[in-house]
């Protein structure tokens, strides 16, 4: 198995971060692992979070990309 790349993984999450589909993506995929085990499940519970709590994931938005450089 290859050793991971955390500059790569930290791009991708940058990416990730630059617009709500992607940070609904990385809301779905934390709640796949820790509580939903259906997709469609998991995706609506993130589509309510996000909604929900829209104006803290746009401040997130703005703040973690930076957080994330090396």
């Amino acid at each position: 198995m290859s050793t991971l790349s955390q500059a790569k993984i930290r791009r991708n999450l940058k990416e990730l971060f630059q617009d709500p589909e992607g940070m609904v993506t990385l809301l779905t995929g934390a709640l796949m692992i820790s509580d939903f085990d259906d997709p469609k499940t998991a995706l609506e519970e993130a589509l309510k979070t996000f909604n929900g709590n829209r104006a803290y994931f746009l401040e997130l938005q703005k703040k973690l990309p930076s957080r994330l450089d090396p």
